[in-house]
């Protein structure tokens, strides 16, 4: 039975014969004949004789002039006239109007329809082909003609290429497949061939003009139009494979020497033509030839008459030619310019096909194009491709991405080339552009940007795979596993050879040549770590792992490389590591699994292998080329490999056993085809698959030594690697918002924020910017950020107002907020101006702007009343400046509008009345809760401050509120800040009621018997102020005169029987009442009578007489201090009283005589009298007077009241007075009592009583203090004589340091060499820096000199031994930056070592083993410990001995060379070296140093 009808007949052959010539559209659907029709169809008229034969055109002739034409009359008609096809560049330059030339080369019929239609060849008449629309051809046949036209395949080729994304339009029956298209294609091919003279090339072949041209020197080439038409019948007879066994090797071969005398012929001769466009036409000819050279080599002939060297290399070095040099190209038009690029892109497009096929290359070939398209590919900044660039980026692109295919096949093809492929690649890496300019680089899959470079290198390594191999396998069996798996070892290992080669050499070139190769490395590592997330470049892990690895190792501690070196490496480090966190921080715990958490749960496996499986056919699909799908793949295997590796090495349990049968399942599918069975997901799910596979992979886990080799160079000495690791910190920081509260990280930051270089500072205050980190480290920036850099302290004062506004946390606002209080006081204008807007806007336009919600307002209130409070209560300082803050600039109306001012004021009243209700609630709260108490008692300090300033804030209502409180019976410190209150509100207000003051004198006198002595100095004044409101005195006349009365009987027994006066606490609180009486209470004893005080006698005359009696020295102790300290306060008062001669005599022998407590009681009066007096100094300038220091609000002042400040030259007489007895007891053994004397010393010159010369040696002294605080106190006051008395400091550190000595050993004797810090601490203040650094290096070799000079011959007595046992001691914990410091010291210190050496030989030849004293023994012990601490000294910085012999030249090299320690200076070493030498006998001491002196004799 057939299966259709007429199947054992010729019933379809018949049909198909009678449909020969019909139209298929009536027969078949149109949307039928795509499916019928495989290829483009080749329309062509049939011809009865060969057009071309020359035989034929004489007879010809007659026949046409017979031939009658019909044109339409009307040939002025623009639709009626002939077109041309002829382009526009064969006009002859004459003019654009004339007619062409060419009559001559016509043929007879078309000269007799030019005549006929009377048309010419102008321009207007001329159209390039694409314009010119054919008309249908109604009736076509099927050409049986064995030679075509060459003008009709022309037409055919030329529409197929103008419209190749279009269907050919079927206007025939004709159905044509593709052998029949195929065997036309040959005979096109031999048509050509017979008239380019295959059968022999003879004057009558050369004369055919469409075919051949002739060159100036006589030499024939063929034509433009004929290489354009063989050009495309090669590339059609290309694209149908089953037809090349029917060309002969004799054609390619004459084809081939053609064209390739085509390419020299016109070579030779492209310099000796003038004519541009005669030029152009010759170069489109080359390459022409050129890609039909590489065209006949896609047919793939083994033959090797088609393998002649001259055949490649006669195009590849006009390909060169192009490439070097842009003379020929620069003169073209656009146009032209393009057409030539364009030929010369398809030229060399053809090399990598060639490459593949190509069965030998020979080195000559190999080297050429190794060299001319590694330029090509590196040299961006050639004359050619800048103006290639400049004209097309695209057709550069596509040159170089045509290079790039060239590199990679001659690196795949080639594996004994590889080496020199890559080191001419890297050779060339130079030329890489140095910025990363967007157009110099190469958009890939995921829309980053990369270098060609970059590009080039990772499709080499994508080749290291061996996935063809397992493809190739019948089947998988152990054996074709353990084969592959060697396989799979070799493309290993020539991968890691070659990514360690690239790395090596790009590494090597950059440290050799840092400036000539930064950029590349830059590039290198930028590019590897923008693709490390790209499935579709997978070589990426090997190459960056490696990378990273190789920079690592560059910071190895036997590596000593230049700092720029080793921070610019730190910088390309950091962007990979931050990269790499970046993936680690993006997957979640999930998706990260490395091949350990793998093994661990091998359920994760499947979903593992998924991810896999996902991209790889994301790829396959993605991907123009099939390397990196290979190369994937390859990975996948790896992984495989490892996880059953791994498996294999564990004990056997049951995760092992899952583990190996997942992985064997999935090794015995390796040689199947990968289907792609599954949808492909998005590309950013894909990047999270990836990311996730990339956890399994090397190059993640090294995220860790990473971190850990970037927070060990926070503890570099070197300030630059300091700062570029804190710089790698904030990319780090970035990524993560948690990264700081990583324990590790958190650690070392902490340490490493006393940092004291600036720039370092500036980097960490980048890092602990990011997501607010600061928060975590507000106390170690402020603490150690108070840097000598304005912008610095700008950035902390920037911070330090954001810590406040994003902090919940009162105590944290309290401290940033003082800290930005004390900027108040800088020197920097600009910094003041902004610490005060950063308050303002905090403490009263914040109130100002929520006075419409009241809810808001209460709780914004509550909390600032919080801040202050606790601001100024936090020490003595933030006191002072809160005063003066409030004081001198929110209450100074003339630095404000009316409108602020007012706004100020208004924000005062509010917070006022929260803190009075606050005291308030506090007060009737829990009285036993500590946390209460001290917030109560902040509460008060803060309502006193607002009390005592210029404006008061204090109304009628707040007084009303708190006076329950003072008639408390209970004893509280409330009731001390309430007559403190009270005091400095009833000197502003007045108006009140007589019965409200009655009252409250009543309640003042009652109390005064049981007030304590704060009490009283409070209570003492607003007694005064009450009585003068009342305008009566008569009440406190009279307890005045009680008091006066109790205190009489102890007058006259003073005066008779002094030795009875006792201990009494009567007497010491009539001692007190007497006092604060005559201090505060100025009655007038005309009109108030007084007992016991004569006429003429004043108040505080007669108290000053009584405690004088009671000062006497056979007073009791107790009594006579008590009396003293009241005695000098009522001075304070009466300042003229400091020049009574009583008075000077009683204090001259008090600090001559050992009480210690009463001389502090002075001080501690003369603190109070000075503070006191600048005080007022500052309340008489008045507000309206903005001051940054004390010293320039007194040169205003004197300048406008030089009256009010008569007492200022008693407190400098005071200070010149009693100076060195206060410096005396700076110097005490007593702490407690240096620092009562300290804080006095402090004052005086910072008010400026005295010549700072005089004091600063005590205070460099005090610096060598055991007690930290005494010796942080003495610091902070050393700093500030810095700054004001540079040299002075200076000038007096010899003479501090010898006081020093005798300080610390009147502490402690047996350990005064406890602290070796000392002369570093002096030098971090006054040493540091470029200037200042030689300056401490010359005062501490004075020192040294000074010490020794004074040495009379070998005896040096115990205080010179210990100065110097002090001095050299601290020496080599001094900071040096240059190998001449060192070499200064240690010079110094030989010499003298020398000098005490023949001395002492001389004294040991005279004494004759004589009993030598202890003072000559010290020699000895001078001596041993010199020679030690030098040899100690140069074992720390690696210095040999060698330096000491230096002469002037070489010591002047020195100050160049830095100085970096080798080994941390050991204190403990240091003190076993002194107390070694010291507590040696006299025998063992005298053999020690006979030692020394033979060791240095030999």
């Amino acid at each position: 039975m057939s299966s259709y009808p007429g199947e054992h007949s010729n019933i379809p052959k018949h049909m198909l014969e009678a449909l020969e010539n019909q139209p298929l559209n009536h027969l078949v659907p149109k949307d039928g004949l795509a499916t019928l029709i495989t290829s483009n169809i080749s329309l062509g008229l049939p011809h009865q004789q060969n057009p071309f034969d020359p035989s034929t055109a004489s007879s010809e002739i007659e026949k046409i002039e017979g031939i009658n034409l019909h044109f339409p009359e009307d040939t002025t008609n623009p639709s009626n006239q002939l077109l041309f096809r002829r382009p526009v560049r064969h006009l002859e330059s004459g003019g654009t109007s004339q007619s062409l030339q060419f009559d001559a080369n016509l043929s007879p019929l078309a000269k007799k329809c030019l005549l006929a239609n009377n048309s010419k060849a102008i321009q207007e008449n001329i159209k390039y082909s694409k314009d010119i629309k054919p008309s249908p051809i109604p009736i076509v046949e099927k050409t049986h003609s064995p030679k075509r036209p060459l003008g009709d395949i022309s037409l055919y080729l030329e529409k197929e290429l103008e419209q190749p994304e279009k269907k050919a339009k079927v206007i025939s029956g004709v159905s044509m497949n593709q052998m029949t298209l195929g065997e036309q294609y040959i005979k096109d091919l031999k048509s050509i061939l017979e008239y380019v003279g295959y059968q022999g090339q003879t004057a009558e072949v050369y004369a055919n003009l469409e075919y051949w041209s002739t060159l100036p020197n006589d030499a024939h080439i063929l034509t433009e139009k004929c290489i354009e038409t063989l050009s495309l019948v090669l590339k059609n007879i290309v694209s149908i494979p089953q037809i090349w066994n029917q060309i002969e090797t004799e054609w390619l071969q004459m084809l081939l020497n053609l064209l390739t005398d085509n390419i020299q012929a016109l070579s030779d001769q492209l310099d000796n033509t003038s004519k541009i466009n005669e030029r152009n036409s010759w170069r489109r000819i080359i390459y022409g030839s050129t890609i039909c050279i590489f065209t006949i080599f896609k047919f793939n002939r083994s033959d090797k008459r088609l393998s002649l060297e001259r055949y490649v290399l006669t195009p590849l070095n006009f390909i060169a030619t192009a490439f070097e040099s842009t003379t020929a190209i620069g003169d073209m038009i656009q146009s032209d310019l393009k057409t030539e690029t364009s030929y010369l892109n398809e030229s060399i497009s053809l090399l990598p096909l060639y490459i593949q096929n190509s069965p030998y290359l020979d080195d000559g070939l190999i080297t050429k194009l190794v060299y001319v398209f590694t330029g090509v590919l590196m040299n961006d900044n050639s004359d050619f491709a800048t103006l290639i660039a400049s004209q097309n980026t695209n057709v550069l692109e596509n040159i170089k991405n045509s290079s790039t295919a060239i590199l990679v096949s001659l690196f795949a093809k080639l594996p004994d080339q590889r080496d020199f492929i890559l080191q001419e690649l890297l050779t060339q890496s130079e030329g890489l552009p140095l910025k990363r300019l967007q157009k110099k680089l190469r958009k890939v899959d995921n829309g980053t940007y990369v270098t060609d470079f970059t590009i080039t290198i990772l499709k080499m390594l994508e080749i290291f795979n061996c996935y063809d191999y397992a493809k190739s396998l019948n089947e998988i069996t152990p054996d074709t596993l353990r084969l592959l798996e060697n396989e799979n070892h070799k493309q290993q290992q020539g991968l890691q050879n070659i990514s360690e080669t690239i790395n090596e050499t790009i590494v090597r070139q950059f440290l050799e040549n840092t400036t000539k190769y930064r950029h590349v490395l830059d590039h290198y590592a930028q590019d590897l770590t923008q693709l490390l997330p790209c499935p579709q470049w997978p070589a990426v892990n090997e190459l960056l792992s490696s990378l990273m690895k190789k920079l690592l190792t560059i910071f190895s501690p036997t590596h000593s490389r230049n700092t720029n070196i080793d921070s610019t490496c730190l910088q390309i480090l950091g962007n990979i590591g931050s990269s790499i966190f970046e993936l680690k921080c993006k997957i979640g715990s999930k998706l990260s699994k490395n091949l350990i958490e793998l093994f661990n749960y091998p359920e994760n496996v499947p979903l593992f292998l998924s991810y896999f499986e996902d991209c790889l056919e994301f790829v396959k699909v993605n991907s123009t080329r099939m390397s990196n799908f290979k190369y994937l793949w390859n990975q996948r295997y790896i992984t495989l490999l490892k996880l059953r590796n791994f498996a294999e090495t564990k004990e056997e349990e049951d995760s092992n056993r899952t583990i190996i049968g997942i992985v064997e399942d999935e090794l015995s599918k390796l040689n199947k085809e990968e289907l792609i069975v599954n949808a492909i997901k998005d590309s950013t799910t894909i990047e999270g698959e990836f990311n996730s596979i990339l956890h399994a992979f090397e190059i993640l886990n090294l995220y860790e030594p990473y971190l850990k080799l970037i927070l060990s160079f926070l503890g570099q000495e070197k300030i630059k690697l300091r700062s570029t690791a804190i710089k790698c910190l904030s990319m780090l920081a970035n990524k993560d918002a948690n990264f700081l509260n990583n324990p590790l990280v958190k650690d070392t930051m902490q340490q490493r924020l006393s940092d004291s270089s600036a720039s370092v500072k500036d980097a960490i205050l980048d890092l602990v910017s990011i997501n607010s980190s600061y928060l975590n480290f507000y106390k170690q920036i402020n603490n150690n950020f108070d840097d000598d850099s304005i912008l610095v302290r700008k950035r902390v004062l920037k911070i330090n107002s954001k810590i406040y506004d994003e902090s919940s946390d009162i105590e944290t606002k309290i401290f940033v907020g003082s800290r930005i209080l004390l900027k108040i006081e800088d020197e920097e204008d600009t910094i003041i101006a902004m610490a005060r807007e950063i308050l303002l806007d905090r403490w009263i336009f914040s109130i100002d702007a929520l006075k419409d919600d009241l809810e808001q307002e209460g709780l914004l209130c509550s909390m600032i009343v919080l801040v202050l409070a606790g601001i100024a209560s936090l020490n003595e300082k933030c006191s002072q400046l809160f005063d003066s803050f409030l004081n001198f600039y929110l209450l100074n109306e003339k630095v404000h509008t009316p409108p602020v001012y007012q706004t100020i004021k208004k924000a005062l009243n509010t917070l006022t009345n929260f803190l009075v209700q606050s005291i308030v609630e506090l007060q009737s709260s829990d009285s036993t809760n500590d946390a209460l108490k001290i917030q109560k008692q902040k509460y008060l300090t803060l309502l006193s401050k607002f009390s005592d300033c210029s404006t008061c804030f204090i109304t009628k209502d707040h007084i009303i509120s708190l006076y329950p409180y003072l008639l408390s019976e209970e004893g509280s410190e409330l009731q001390y800040h309430i007559l403190h209150l009270f005091k400095n509100v009833f000197e502003t207000l007045s108006n009140f009621q007589s019965k409200f003051l009655f009252n409250l004198e009543t309640t003042l006198l009652s109390r005064l018997p049981k007030m304590s002595t704060r009490e009283l100095d409070a209570a003492m004044p607003l007694i005064w102020i009450v009585a003068s409101q009342r305008n009566n005195y008569e009440r406190v006349s009279k307890a005045c005169s009680s008091c006066f009365g109790h205190l009489s009987p102890y007058i006259n027994r003073a005066t008779k029987e002094p030795n009875k006066i006792i201990a009494d606490g009567k007497l010491q609180r009539l001692i007190y009442l007497a006092t604060g009486f005559a201090r505060f209470c100025p009655l007038d004893t005309t009109k108030n009578k007084i007992i016991y005080i004569q006429d003429g006698e004043s108040l505080y005359q007669y108290v000053t007489k009584c405690l004088l009696v009671l000062s006497k020295v056979n007073i009791v102790h107790i009594i006579r201090r008590i009396s003293i300290k009241n005695l000098t306060k009522l001075c304070g008062d009466y300042p003229k009283l400091f020049n009574s001669k009583h008075i000077l005599t009683l204090l001259d022998n008090e600090f001559q005589s050992n009480s210690l407590d009463i001389k502090l009681v002075i001080l501690e009066s003369f603190f109070d009298f000075f503070v006191l007096e600048e005080k007022k100094s500052i309340r008489k300038a008045g507000v309206d007077k903005t001051l940054s220091s004390n010293k320039s609000l007194k040169k205003d002042l004197l300048r406008e009241q030089k009256t009010e400040f008569i007492n200022d030259g008693v407190c400098s007489a005071l200070v010149s007075r009693f100076l060195k007895n206060i410096l005396d007891i700076c110097l005490s053994i007593d702490a407690k009592s240096s620092l009562v004397a300290l804080r006095l010393l402090k004052l005086i010159l910072q008010y400026g009583y005295t010549n700072p010369t005089y004091a600063i040696p005590t205070v460099i002294a005090l610096m060598s203090s055991t007690n930290k605080y005494l010796a942080h106190i003495a610091k902070e006051i050393l700093q500030d004589l810095f700054e004001k008395f540079e040299s002075l400091v200076l000038s007096a550190v010899p003479k501090g340091v010898n006081i020093a000595s005798a300080y610390l050993y009147s502490i402690e004797p047996t350990h005064y060499l406890k602290n070796l810090m000392f002369l570093r601490s002096v030098q971090d203040i006054i040493g540091t820096g470029k200037k200042n650094s030689p300056k401490f290096i010359k005062a501490i070799v004075k020192i040294i000199n000074s010490n020794f000079n004074g040495i009379v011959g070998t005896e040096v007595d115990d205080a010179r031994m210990r100065s110097i046992m002090l001095l050299l001691s601290n020496m080599p914990q001094l900071s040096l930056n240059s190998q001449f410091d060192l070499f200064i010291i240690l010079k110094n210190l030989n010499i003298i070592q020398e000098q005490l050496k023949e001395k002492t030989e001389d004294t040991l030849q005279e004494s004759d083993g004589r009993h030598r004293s202890a003072t000559f023994l010290n020699s000895f012990r001078v001596q041993l410990i010199l020679l030690e601490i030098s040899e100690y000294m140069m074992a720390i910085y690696g210095i040999r001995s060698d330096i000491l012999e230096y002469d002037i030249t070489q010591e002047s090299e020195l100050k160049n060379r830095h100085l970096h320690p080798i080994k941390k200076c050991d204190g403990y070493r240091i003190t076993e070296i002194v107390t070694g030498v010291m507590n040696k006998s006299e025998e063992e001491l005298t053999s020690l140093y006979l030692d020394m002196m033979e060791k240095i004799t030999y």
